[in-house]
């Protein structure tokens, strides 16, 4: 039971080159719309208090004023704590400079 083997078309070989170059290309193309898809939902730049925290330590103190404004503007209300300590900072620094 010996079997000829037959030619194949070249179109038919050429198809199946095309169809695995696009399953190929669309797993990388699929995984970025599910990455921006998730990232486009969650809100983004928020401060946690861990965050805010290291920024306080580090006496950062502009940046944890952003902070203060970034989680106001994202509507996390997680950190009011620090929000309210970023609000006397900036009153301190308002005042310091009314003062000179």
């Amino acid at each position: 039971m010996s079997r000829k083997k037959t030619k194949q078309d070249p179109v038919n070989i050429f198809l199946d080159v095309i169809i695995i170059i696009l399953i190929f290309a669309m797993i990388p193309v699929g995984f970025f719309y599910y990455n921006a898809r998730s990232y486009a939902e969650k809100p983004s730049f928020t401060r946690d208090a861990q965050m805010m925290g290291f920024l306080l330590e580090k006496r950062d103190y502009a940046a944890f004023i952003q902070g203060r404004y970034v989680n106001s503007y994202n509507g996390d209300t997680s950190t009011d704590g620090y929000n309210a300590l970023a609000d006397y900072i900036e009153a301190a620094f308002n005042y310091k400079i009314y003062d000179a």
